[in-house]
């Protein structure tokens, strides 16, 4: 609608005629206008009201400033003598019989009548903050005001690579919710006009009274996600629920010794969804986003209702086929962005086969720091992972396996009956030597290897290579590794070798 504005035509929709533009209503709910015959009727000082539509659109303070502000950055960027006056050199040299320089006093003229009427919409402001500085506040979240004239598009904490979510109080006024840890807190704003350029920069004191700390990649985590459920039993396909999808959830978790405040956090890729503000997870708390509540309170009976914190607001579910999640906090930083995949090295049967996927640690882009469920249908709001206590190199049942690797296996080491024959060796009718042993997946503080040799003395991860995993009931996956020299090659040996993470 701007760049329809600007061209000062009469016999358009940009101008206020009823034709020669039209509206485009995307999928996404976003409204595009199309004009075209922009060429008739040019005035300088055509009003930037014009069109009885634009002024419906920008009855409200917030979207009017927006529309200035893209008046303004086409202005000083592009609808001007400087720029311009480049392209009619350019033009001239093509066809000079053309009247380039009417035309480009033309643009000089409504550009300058453009900025003096958004001047005259808008007193120009600094920015800055009307906050009284210091703040107390009792609460991780912190509000601050503040003044912005029509060319801030955008405000964030100097050095986020994420932006504020900014709520236009009227024309020049503007208020944020930042986060704040407990004690003193020293907060730069920063503001940006519509091409990301700095306007400058504004400094308040905050003092957080209280022992909450604000979410943030330290101490939240996307623990658990179920993309692809189970299909509905005949039980819930009588209720209604017919679609596996709508059994869909997404787990986040207190990762952190201190209560953390969920208040601005939200997925804005993949899913979508703002997690209640004030909500707040005790150290170890977990809570869920659900595809449909209903059917998540039917399958998953022993919830609480209280760990649910709503429904993917997007209207759709998780992609079978793996997609980004981008979860930020209020701040605008990343707590996690990474991109899940129902393809090998990820846990496979969670796609399809009842599994979830669980966090185990450190990089969640990184498929190795995810594994199967124990159990089918996952763990919603529950924790089924089972630490190692105790002496790792120690052997009770002096069966020869230590008490760290029975932990991994699933065995017991109180039992001389239940470690030895773990281990199955298995040779193909070419010759290829597979080696097969269960993997207890409540270990998941424990990291394996498989090593090849061929003189027991050499050993090489290169020697062998993983072959497949399959996910038993009885909360265990049975492994298997292939190594690398056929038998007919000679003797050949594999090691498993386990330690804690």
């Amino acid at each position: 609608m701007a760049y329809a504005v600007m061209s000062g035509a009469g016999d358009n929709a940009g101008a206020g005629s009823q034709h020669n533009g039209m509206y485009y209503a995307r999928p996404d709910g976003r409204v595009m206008f199309l004009p075209h015959d922009m060429d008739l009727g040019l005035s300088a000082t055509r009003s930037i009201f014009a069109n009885s539509e634009c002024n419906k659109i920008t009855g409200n303070a917030a979207r009017r400033r927006g529309y200035l502000g893209h008046l303004y950055d086409i202005c000083k960027t592009t609808y001007n003598n400087r720029y311009m006056s480049m392209w009619s050199t350019h033009m001239a040299s093509f066809d000079s019989s053309q009247p380039w320089s009417s035309h480009l006093s033309f643009v000089n003229s409504r550009s300058d009548n453009i900025l003096s009427q958004i001047n005259s919409q808008v007193s120009p402001v600094s920015f800055s903050i009307t906050t009284p500085d210091p703040l107390s506040v009792n609460s991780s979240i912190a509000s601050v005001t503040g003044n912005g004239w029509v060319n801030v598009r955008e405000i964030r904490i100097a050095g986020s690579p994420g932006t504020l979510r900014v709520t236009w109080l009227d024309n020049n006024s503007w208020q944020v919710n930042v986060p704040v840890v407990p004690g003193l807190n020293t907060v730069t704003f920063e503001a940006l006009d519509f091409q990301g350029r700095g306007l400058g920069t504004q400094t308040i004191n905050v003092s957080n009274t209280s022992q909450i700390d604000p979410a943030s990649a330290v101490n939240l985590a996307i623990s658990e996600i179920h993309y692809h459920p189970l299909p509905p039993t005949l039980a819930e396909t009588n209720l209604g629920f017919m679609d596996q999808d709508l059994f869909e959830f997404i787990e986040l978790r207190n990762v952190s010794g201190n209560t953390i405040d969920l208040t601005g956090v939200q997925f804005i890729e993949g899913v979508e969804f703002d997690f209640p503000s004030g909500r707040l997870l005790t150290p170890g708390e977990p809570i869920l986003t659900v595809r449909d509540t209903h059917a998540f309170r039917t399958r998953y009976a022993a919830v609480s209702v209280g760990a649910i914190a709503g429904e993917f607001a997007n209207d759709r579910g998780l992609r079978d086929s793996g997609e980004r999640l981008h979860l930020i906090a209020a701040d605008g930083s990343t707590i996690a962005n990474f991109t899940y995949s129902d393809d090998f090295p990820w846990p496979e049967d969670a796609d399809g086969n009842g599994r979830s996927l669980i966090y185990i640690t450190d990089d969640p882009e990184r498929a190795d720091n995810w594994r199967n469920s124990t159990t089918v249908g996952g763990n919603p709001a529950e924790n089924d992972s089972v630490p190692f206590v105790g002496n790792p190199l120690a052997d009770d049942d002096n069966d020869g396996l230590t008490a760290l690797m029975e932990h991994f296996l699933g065995t017991d080491d109180t039992s001389e009956l239940s470690g030895p024959g773990t281990f199955v060796l298995t040779i193909t009718p070419t010759g290829t030597v597979r080696v097969s042993f269960p993997r207890d997946l409540a270990a998941d503080d424990v990291v394996f290897t498989v090593d090849g040799s061929d003189d027991l003395m050499t050993w090489s991860i290169e020697e062998a290579f993983f072959y497949s995993e399959t996910a038993n009931l009885n909360g265990t996956s049975t492994v298997t590794y292939e190594l690398l020299q056929p038998l007919s090659a000679g003797i050949g040996f594999a090691r498993l070798v386990v330690q804690l993470r």
